[in-house]
């Protein structure tokens, strides 16, 4: 996101990016952002309350309940 010069705009992360080291370096803020759990239990409720315009959800996401979580988005 920095490369394109969007890390402003990003609204929420799963809690396996905040404990990233590198990105703490690179995105200073994203301590601040708000952490919607983790890429295996989304919590889906806080995410739609960010009102993201985008949601990138690692591809692995394939059982149904997932699926169920993401299309009441």
């Amino acid at each position: 996101m920095r490369i394109w010069g969007i890390d402003d705009k990003v609204v929420a992360v799963d809690n396996s990016q905040k404990k990233n080291e590198f990105l703490k370096v690179v995105c200073p803020r994203i301590e601040s952002i708000t952490d919607v759990g983790s890429s295996k239990e989304l919590n889906y409720e806080t995410l739609a309350a960010t009102n993201p315009d985008v949601v990138i959800i690692r591809a692995f996401a394939t059982d149904k309940e997932r699926q169920e979580g993401i299309k009441k988005l």
